[in-house]
């Protein structure tokens, strides 16, 4: 049951703005802050006060904490932040315009002041800049895309694809699973949020490629769908974006 709620928290983080990530995440840790310091205070006061039973008085009322009421309501106010954040409902701006794939039936949200470029040859995705950045394929910042796995590995579960998905895709041993994290969308569906250990073509350096967020469809066919942030600077654009994405047909 608490699993599930921190998953249900996280989800709905999803479609927050950093600031907003931010507001709220220190506002929990100011409540739980409160939450300790009252602890502390009533464990010291129970302490003193128990020093002090041989001396002229017995008690501490400047200390006199009804420590598991006190501790009981800020629980409460915890249990109750949490809960409200839970039933946010998802920051999508209201204008943001829709990149609907047909082919492979899927469609996902991106900022006004966004642009995008479908893939002339395949038509299976597409790569997303600002609108003011030049009109180049390295600017495409966001990329979706959808395709086939390969036959080989139809009959292996999208859970598992998805821990070697990149190397199988990019036809190399050197890509290794660095992290994966489960979870819903606000779509309900299931996303994947990975990155890689790998090594750059130019220095032979190890480096993290990432995040590639892969999406389950939940059907049983040879289809792979992901997004990948190709720009840290864009990372909440990226987070927002995905938290949009669902299946059409």
């Amino acid at each position: 049951m608490f699993s599930q709620k921190v998953r249900n928290f996280i989800v709905k983080l999803q479609g927050l703005s950093d600031e907003q990530k931010k507001a709220i995440l220190l506002a929990i840790v100011i409540i739980f802050g409160l939450l300790l310091g009252l602890w502390w205070i009533a464990s010291s006061a129970k302490i003193i006060d128990r020093g002090s039973k041989d001396a002229k008085f017995s008690s501490l009322p400047f200390l006199d904490i009804p420590e598991l009421e006190t501790l009981k309501k800020v629980g409460d106010e915890v249990k109750n932040t949490i809960e409200n954040i839970e039933t946010m409902p998802p920051v999508v701006i209201e204008d943001w315009k829709v990149y609907e794939n047909e082919a492979y039936g899927y469609q996902i949200k991106y900022p006004p002041s966004w642009i995008f470029r479908e893939y002339p040859d395949t038509k299976t995705g597409a790569g997303f800049r600002p609108s003011d950045a030049p009109d180049e394929i390295a600017y495409e910042f966001v990329n979706i895309n959808g395709g086939d796995r390969g036959s080989k590995y139809c009959d292996i579960p999208f859970s598992e694809y998805v821990k070697t998905a990149f190397a199988k895709e990019v036809g190399s041993v050197n890509q290794t699973l660095n992290s994966i994290e489960e979870v819903d969308n606000v779509n309900q569906v299931k996303m994947y949020k990975t990155t890689w250990n790998s090594i750059a073509p130019a220095t032979g350096k190890k480096i993290i490629v990432g995040p590639i967020t892969y999406f389950g469809s939940g059907k049983k066919d040879c289809k792979s769908y992901q997004a990948v942030l190709d720009s840290n600077d864009y990372t909440d654009v990226y987070e927002q974006m995905i938290s949009t994405f669902k299946f059409t047909k």
